[in-house]
């Protein structure tokens, strides 16, 4: 298997472990509702963050150190999520995870296309194969804190991983911040892909809770 594959497999696996118990967590806490929303809408809104302004410095600046570092990044703040104790430190602790998990993935997407050669179809399969194996092992594990420490250790081996990669896949193009041209020339991309994402964490921020 292609590294990129490996690494997009680990690091996908090791955000659905830790996300799928989120919702019980917090109820267990006892968050009402809305602070259940409020804590997985702020990951997923410094997800969105992150995942633009280390995006943005990759094509500036070239990935391949920022994959490393958003990696190891990555693992030490999912593992600090077992320090989570109530509400509000599970809202800090999930929030420094989405600013975490946000870091490498432009830069990997990027490297997968210069290694894969521009062929990034089973790339993105084998992102929904990490969801599939993250949410068997967080039901199959069943403790937070042991789920946690296992979504760190599969970024610190998808870290290891990324210390083999040679391919430097230097920056791309000089983009501003916000290009707005570059926007609307892809909004027919941008609008389904952010509207299927809205309607899947609609689902996931309450569906471990409906089972229940």
């Amino acid at each position: 298997m292609e590294s990129s594959n490996l690494i997009q497999f680990l690091t996908y696996a090791a955000m659905m472990a830790s996300t799928i118990l989120i919702p019980l967590m917090a109820q267990g806490f006892g968050a009402r509702p809305e602070v259940i929303g409020l804590i997985i809408g702020a990951y997923n809104g410094f997800f969105f963050l992150s995942s633009y302004l280390f995006g943005w410095l990759s094509d500036r600046h070239g990935g391949l150190y920022i994959l490393r570092l958003g990696l190891l990044f990555a693992a030490i703040c999912f593992a600090l999520q077992v320090l989570a104790y109530d509400a509000v430190s599970l809202l800090l602790a999930r929030s420094l995870a989405g600013a975490a998990g946000g870091t490498f993935l432009a830069a990997l997407g990027v490297y997968a296309y210069a290694e894969q050669k521009g062929k990034v179809g089973k790339f993105a399969g084998v992102g929904s194969l990490g969801w599939a194996l993250g949410a068997l092992l967080a039901g199959l594990i069943a403790s937070n804190q042991l789920v946690f420490i296992m979504s760190a250790i599969f970024f610190l081996i998808a870290f290891a991983i990324s210390l083999q990669v040679s391919h430097p896949f230097a920056r791309t193009k000089e983009v501003g911040i916000f290009p707005i041209k570059l926007l609307r020339r892809n909004a027919r991309i941008y609008v389904p892909h952010l509207l299927r994402s809205l309607g899947a964490q609609a689902v996931w921020s309450f569906f471990a809770l409906y089972l229940v």
